[in-house]
């Protein structure tokens, strides 16, 4: 986590599950699906693949 963002990367194909507070966005949108009072999804990484999450209140 840096600066209120979640910053997620690998050379290597394989998928992470990721669990935010409510209210994360990435590329503008939710992120995830609701899950136990948060969001959560699978996310697939490799390569020049990455992901960035925006925390909310941040």
């Amino acid at each position: 986590m840096q600066d209120g963002q979640v910053h997620l990367g690998s050379a290597s194909a394989l998928e992470v599950p990721l669990t935010v507070p409510d209210g994360a966005t990435s590329g503008g949108a939710t992120f995830g699906a609701p899950w136990g009072g948060r969001l959560a999804a699978w996310v697939p990484l490799g390569g020049e693949t990455q992901l960035t999450v925006q925390l909310p209140g941040n």
